[in-house]
Protein backbone atom coordinates (compact mmCIF):
# COMPACT_ATOMS: atom_id res chain seq x y z
CA UNK A 1 0.00 0.00 0.00
CA UNK A 2 1.07 3.60 -0.45
CA UNK A 3 0.21 6.92 1.13
CA UNK A 4 -2.39 8.73 -0.99
CA UNK A 5 -3.56 11.65 1.12
CA UNK A 6 -2.77 13.58 4.29
CA UNK A 7 -5.25 15.94 5.99
CA UNK A 8 -4.16 18.36 8.72
CA UNK A 9 -6.19 20.75 10.90
CA UNK A 10 -5.08 23.22 13.59
CA UNK A 11 -1.43 22.17 13.52
CA UNK A 12 1.03 25.01 14.07
CA UNK A 13 0.46 27.56 11.28
CA UNK A 14 -1.86 25.27 9.32
CA UNK A 15 -5.59 25.91 9.64
CA UNK A 16 -6.78 23.21 7.24
CA UNK A 17 -4.71 21.49 4.58
CA UNK A 18 -5.05 18.40 2.39
CA UNK A 19 -2.00 17.05 0.57
CA UNK A 20 -2.35 14.43 -2.17
CA UNK A 21 0.64 12.23 -2.92
CA UNK A 22 1.06 10.74 -6.42
CA UNK A 23 2.86 7.47 -7.04
CA UNK A 24 6.63 7.49 -6.92
CA UNK A 25 8.93 10.16 -5.54
CA UNK A 26 7.18 13.18 -4.00
CA UNK A 27 8.95 16.48 -3.34
CA UNK A 28 7.43 19.25 -1.21
CA UNK A 29 8.59 22.67 -2.38
CA UNK A 30 7.66 26.06 -0.97
CA UNK A 31 8.82 29.36 0.45
CA UNK A 32 10.35 29.51 3.92
CA UNK A 33 7.93 29.31 6.83
CA UNK A 34 4.96 28.11 4.78
CA UNK A 35 4.39 24.77 6.51
CA UNK A 36 6.68 22.25 4.80
CA UNK A 37 8.14 21.11 8.12
CA UNK A 38 4.65 20.87 9.62
CA UNK A 39 3.65 18.43 6.87
CA UNK A 40 6.70 16.27 7.54
CA UNK A 41 6.12 16.35 11.30
CA UNK A 42 2.47 15.40 10.84
CA UNK A 43 3.66 12.35 8.93
CA UNK A 44 6.13 11.59 11.72
CA UNK A 45 3.27 11.59 14.22
CA UNK A 46 1.16 9.26 12.10
CA UNK A 47 3.69 6.89 10.58
CA UNK A 48 6.19 6.31 13.37
CA UNK A 49 5.48 4.39 16.54
CA UNK A 50 5.72 6.38 19.76
CA UNK A 51 8.52 3.98 20.75
CA UNK A 52 10.65 5.17 17.84
CA UNK A 53 13.54 7.49 18.63
CA UNK A 54 12.43 9.85 15.84
CA UNK A 55 8.73 9.85 16.69
CA UNK A 56 7.24 13.33 17.16
CA UNK A 57 6.66 14.60 20.70
CA UNK A 58 4.04 17.36 20.77
CA UNK A 59 3.81 20.29 23.17
CA UNK A 60 1.73 23.44 23.61
CA UNK A 61 3.57 25.27 20.82
CA UNK A 62 2.26 22.79 18.23
CA UNK A 63 -1.36 23.96 18.63
CA UNK A 64 -2.55 26.67 16.26
CA UNK A 65 -2.32 30.12 17.84
CA UNK A 66 -5.61 31.93 18.38
CA UNK A 67 -7.75 28.79 18.61
CA UNK A 68 -7.52 28.34 22.42
CA UNK A 69 -5.84 24.98 21.91
CA UNK A 70 -8.37 23.60 19.45
CA UNK A 71 -7.62 19.91 18.90
CA UNK A 72 -5.09 18.99 16.25
CA UNK A 73 -6.62 16.55 13.76
CA UNK A 74 -4.59 14.50 11.27
CA UNK A 75 -5.69 11.78 8.87
CA UNK A 76 -3.61 9.55 6.59
CA UNK A 77 -5.19 7.54 3.78
CA UNK A 78 -3.44 4.65 2.05
CA UNK A 79 -4.47 3.07 -1.24
CA UNK A 80 -3.33 0.16 -3.46
CA UNK A 81 -3.68 -2.30 -0.60
CA UNK A 82 -2.98 -6.00 -1.07
CA UNK A 83 -5.22 -8.75 0.31
CA UNK A 84 -2.67 -9.49 3.04
CA UNK A 85 -2.52 -5.83 4.05
CA UNK A 86 -6.31 -5.60 4.22
CA UNK A 87 -6.41 -8.64 6.50
CA UNK A 88 -3.73 -7.23 8.81
CA UNK A 89 -5.30 -3.74 8.87
CA UNK A 90 -8.97 -4.70 8.78
CA UNK A 91 -9.73 -2.34 11.71
CA UNK A 92 -8.63 0.59 9.52
CA UNK A 93 -10.42 -0.25 6.27
CA UNK A 94 -12.72 2.18 4.46
CA UNK A 95 -14.97 0.85 1.70
CA UNK A 96 -14.55 2.98 -1.45
CA UNK A 97 -16.86 0.86 -3.62
CA UNK A 98 -16.44 -1.75 -6.35
CA UNK A 99 -14.99 -4.17 -3.83
CA UNK A 100 -12.02 -1.90 -3.10
CA UNK A 101 -10.79 -0.59 0.23
CA UNK A 102 -8.40 2.00 1.58
CA UNK A 103 -6.61 2.11 4.93
CA UNK A 104 -7.26 5.21 7.03
CA UNK A 105 -5.43 6.30 10.17
CA UNK A 106 -6.76 9.13 12.32
CA UNK A 107 -5.33 11.14 15.20
CA UNK A 108 -6.73 13.81 17.48
CA UNK A 109 -4.41 15.67 19.84
CA UNK A 110 -5.93 17.58 22.76
CA UNK A 111 -4.11 19.86 25.17
CA UNK A 112 -4.64 19.51 28.91
CA UNK A 113 -4.24 23.01 30.36
CA UNK A 114 -3.83 21.64 33.88
CA UNK A 115 -1.01 19.21 33.22
CA UNK A 116 0.31 21.17 30.20
CA UNK A 117 0.47 17.94 28.23
CA UNK A 118 -0.64 16.99 24.74
CA UNK A 119 -2.72 13.80 24.71
CA UNK A 120 -2.82 11.84 21.46
CA UNK A 121 -5.73 9.58 20.53
CA UNK A 122 -5.44 7.41 17.41
CA UNK A 123 -7.90 5.11 15.69
CA UNK A 124 -8.43 3.41 12.35
CA UNK A 125 -11.25 3.50 9.80
CA UNK A 126 -14.18 5.89 9.64
CA UNK A 127 -15.65 5.53 13.14
CA UNK A 128 -13.86 7.10 16.08
CA UNK A 129 -13.06 4.63 18.79
CA UNK A 130 -11.81 1.89 16.53
CA UNK A 131 -8.55 0.28 17.52
CA UNK A 132 -5.28 0.17 15.63
CA UNK A 133 -3.79 -3.22 14.66
CA UNK A 134 -1.08 -4.33 17.06
CA UNK A 135 1.27 -4.95 14.13
CA UNK A 136 0.39 -1.76 12.24
CA UNK A 137 3.90 -0.32 12.32
CA UNK A 138 5.31 -3.60 11.04
CA UNK A 139 3.43 -2.78 7.85
CA UNK A 140 4.73 0.78 7.55
CA UNK A 141 8.35 1.34 6.56
CA UNK A 142 9.18 4.91 7.54
CA UNK A 143 12.41 6.71 8.39
CA UNK A 144 12.68 10.35 9.36
CA UNK A 145 15.71 11.88 7.63
CA UNK A 146 16.70 14.68 9.94
CA UNK A 147 17.63 18.11 8.55
CA UNK A 148 21.11 17.76 7.08
CA UNK A 149 22.73 20.23 9.44
CA UNK A 150 24.03 17.87 12.13
CA UNK A 151 24.66 14.46 10.53
CA UNK A 152 27.16 13.54 13.24
CA UNK A 153 24.32 13.02 15.74
CA UNK A 154 22.87 10.26 13.56
CA UNK A 155 26.24 8.59 12.94
CA UNK A 156 27.53 8.81 16.50
CA UNK A 157 27.72 5.41 18.26
CA UNK A 158 24.56 4.55 20.18
CA UNK A 159 21.50 2.30 20.17
CA UNK A 160 19.67 4.64 17.78
CA UNK A 161 22.52 5.37 15.38
CA UNK A 162 21.74 4.69 11.73
CA UNK A 163 24.74 2.36 11.48
CA UNK A 164 23.47 0.13 14.29
CA UNK A 165 19.93 0.14 12.85
CA UNK A 166 21.23 -0.89 9.42
CA UNK A 167 23.31 -3.75 10.86
CA UNK A 168 20.34 -4.85 12.96
CA UNK A 169 18.19 -5.03 9.81
CA UNK A 170 20.86 -7.10 8.04
CA UNK A 171 21.35 -9.57 10.90
CA UNK A 172 19.01 -12.45 11.64
CA UNK A 173 18.60 -13.89 15.13
CA UNK A 174 20.93 -16.82 14.46
CA UNK A 175 23.78 -14.44 13.59
CA UNK A 176 23.54 -12.56 16.90
CA UNK A 177 25.59 -15.34 18.47
CA UNK A 178 28.47 -14.72 16.04
CA UNK A 179 28.84 -11.14 17.29
CA UNK A 180 28.55 -12.19 20.92
CA UNK A 181 31.06 -15.04 20.63
CA UNK A 182 33.72 -12.75 19.17
CA UNK A 183 33.14 -10.13 21.85
CA UNK A 184 33.21 -12.68 24.67
CA UNK A 185 36.56 -14.06 23.40
CA UNK A 186 37.99 -10.54 23.11
CA UNK A 187 36.87 -9.74 26.67
CA UNK A 188 38.58 -12.87 27.95
CA UNK A 189 41.85 -12.03 26.16
CA UNK A 190 41.87 -8.42 27.34
CA UNK A 191 41.02 -9.47 30.89
CA UNK A 192 44.29 -11.48 30.97
CA UNK A 193 46.47 -8.46 30.19
CA UNK A 194 48.48 -7.47 33.23
CA UNK A 195 47.56 -3.74 33.24
CA UNK A 196 43.88 -4.72 33.22
CA UNK A 197 44.40 -7.17 36.08
CA UNK A 198 46.30 -4.54 38.06
CA UNK A 199 43.59 -1.92 37.52
CA UNK A 200 40.87 -4.37 38.50
CA UNK A 201 42.73 -5.36 41.68
CA UNK A 202 43.30 -1.71 42.61
CA UNK A 203 39.60 -0.93 42.22
CA UNK A 204 38.54 -3.93 44.29
CA UNK A 205 41.08 -3.16 47.03
CA UNK A 206 39.88 0.43 47.27
CA UNK A 207 36.23 -0.71 47.32
CA UNK A 208 37.00 -3.06 50.19
CA UNK A 209 38.67 -0.24 52.08
CA UNK A 210 35.66 2.03 51.52
CA UNK A 211 32.74 -0.39 51.93
CA UNK A 212 34.26 -3.13 54.02
CA UNK A 213 34.66 -6.82 53.28
CA UNK A 214 30.99 -7.69 53.78
CA UNK A 215 29.58 -4.97 51.48
CA UNK A 216 32.27 -5.08 48.82
CA UNK A 217 31.27 -6.35 45.39
CA UNK A 218 33.87 -7.53 42.89
CA UNK A 219 34.36 -5.32 39.84
CA UNK A 220 35.28 -6.85 36.50
CA UNK A 221 36.68 -4.84 33.58
CA UNK A 222 35.50 -5.54 30.03
CA UNK A 223 35.90 -3.52 26.88
CA UNK A 224 32.36 -4.17 25.60
CA UNK A 225 29.06 -5.66 26.67
CA UNK A 226 28.68 -8.99 24.86
CA UNK A 227 24.99 -8.38 24.06
CA UNK A 228 24.42 -8.08 20.29
CA UNK A 229 22.57 -4.77 20.47
CA UNK A 230 25.24 -3.21 22.69
CA UNK A 231 27.94 -4.40 20.29
CA UNK A 232 26.44 -2.88 17.14
CA UNK A 233 25.60 0.29 19.08
CA UNK A 234 29.34 0.87 19.43
CA UNK A 235 30.12 0.70 15.71
CA UNK A 236 30.87 3.87 13.81
CA UNK A 237 32.12 4.69 10.30
CA UNK A 238 35.80 5.27 9.52
CA UNK A 239 36.57 7.22 6.36
CA UNK A 240 40.03 6.51 4.95
CA UNK A 241 40.94 5.16 8.40
CA UNK A 242 39.94 8.40 10.11
CA UNK A 243 36.95 8.96 12.47
CA UNK A 244 33.91 10.39 10.74
CA UNK A 245 34.05 13.35 13.15
CA UNK A 246 37.08 14.60 11.22
CA UNK A 247 35.11 14.66 7.97
CA UNK A 248 33.54 17.72 6.44
CA UNK A 249 29.84 18.37 6.90
CA UNK A 250 29.04 17.67 3.25
CA UNK A 251 30.61 14.22 3.18
CA UNK A 252 29.05 13.25 6.50
CA UNK A 253 25.71 14.24 5.02
CA UNK A 254 26.35 11.76 2.20
CA UNK A 255 27.21 8.97 4.65
CA UNK A 256 24.15 9.79 6.74
CA UNK A 257 21.92 9.71 3.66
CA UNK A 258 23.44 6.44 2.41
CA UNK A 259 22.92 4.75 5.79
CA UNK A 260 19.35 6.06 5.93
CA UNK A 261 18.47 4.78 2.46
CA UNK A 262 20.05 1.42 3.23
CA UNK A 263 18.08 1.10 6.47
CA UNK A 264 14.83 2.12 4.79
CA UNK A 265 15.38 -0.42 2.03
CA UNK A 266 16.10 -3.24 4.47
CA UNK A 267 13.23 -2.33 6.82
CA UNK A 268 10.82 -2.26 3.89
CA UNK A 269 12.01 -5.73 2.85
CA UNK A 270 11.28 -6.96 6.37
CA UNK A 271 7.87 -5.23 6.53
CA UNK A 272 6.72 -6.60 3.17
CA UNK A 273 7.90 -10.17 2.43
CA UNK A 274 8.83 -11.01 -1.16
CA UNK A 275 5.73 -13.22 -1.48
CA UNK A 276 3.49 -10.18 -1.08
CA UNK A 277 2.85 -7.60 -3.78
CA UNK A 278 4.51 -4.40 -2.56
CA UNK A 279 2.51 -2.07 -4.76
CA UNK A 280 4.08 1.21 -5.86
Amino acid sequence: MRLRELTIRNFRKLDSLTVSFPKGLCVIVGENNTGKTAIIDALRLMLMSSREFDALRLNDEDFRIGTDFAPIEITCTFCDTTDAEEVDCHECLVDIGNGKFEVRLNARVEFNKTTRRANVKMWGGETEGGSLPSNLYDRIAAIYLQPLRDPESGLRPGRNSLVSRLIDCLTDDAQHKDFETITTKANEDIRELQPVKDAQNDINDQMEAIAGLELRQNTDLVFSDSNFYRIVAGLQPLIDKLPFTLNGLGYNNLIFTAATLGTLSEEQAVCVPDSIDRGA
